[in-house]
């Protein structure tokens, strides 16, 4: 519903029939992300309580309270919901320069084209003339879209990770934020969704 003077803001939306996906505090749970441009770069996980006055008082400093950890050393894509299609890969995940400071971050493991445009201006999805860096398994390359199709994916698959439910957070309900910061763009996008804590 847009709120009541007419401007359309994520604050004050009401949305309705939100998925609310349960996690135990001390687990090791699964989350992923999808591409369709690829700006390179990395991302990070982070949840904040959701406090007394609603999503309206969600900030960025509380979601930098609570930065989550990668759990081992492996990333993963996956095709639909097929988990037969998952094939796990090494990931490359950092604490150094990070912010806060200490803070895991993963780097985006699917290499675009090496051009200037990331292989967006191509004809095929397949990079002609190599990748950025190597792929972590044949086919898992490119821009994720076409010029001559803007806006229609040409990846079809979600790429995954295993996160480290921290043991000491109180049961309630959180916001997950996806915090992607991009390299061949001077970008970062951003996405959420619903936690709820539970012993």
């Amino acid at each position: 519903k847009v709120p009541a003077e007419g401007v359309a803001s994520a604050e004050d939306w009401q949305f309705e029939g939100v998925q609310v996906t349960e996690w135990k505090r001390g687990s090791v749970v699964e989350a992923a992300w999808g591409i369709i441009a690829n700006h390179g770069g990395g991302y990070s996980y982070r949840l904040c309580k959701v406090p007394a006055e609603g999503n309206s008082g969600l900030t960025e400093e509380c979601f930098q309270n609570t930065p989550l950890k990668f759990s081992g050393d492996k990333q993963w894509v996956q095709f639909g919901n097929n988990a037969e299609t998952r094939l796990e890969f090494q990931a490359n995940y950092t604490t150094e320069g990070t912010t806060p400071s200490g803070s895991m971050w993963a780097k985006n493991p699917i290499p675009a084209c090496d051009q200037f445009d990331g292989g967006y201006f191509d004809t095929s999805p397949v990079c002609q003339h190599g990748t950025q860096f190597p792929p972590p398994a044949p086919g898992l390359e490119g821009y994720g879209e076409l010029v001559a199709a803007p806006g229609t994916p040409t990846f079809m698959f979600s790429i995954g990770d295993y996160l480290e439910v921290p043991e000491d957070l109180e049961p309630g309900d959180y916001v997950l934020s996806f915090r992607w910061d991009c390299e061949q763009t001077s970008q970062i996008w951003a996405t959420c969704s619903s936690i709820k804590i539970t012993e």
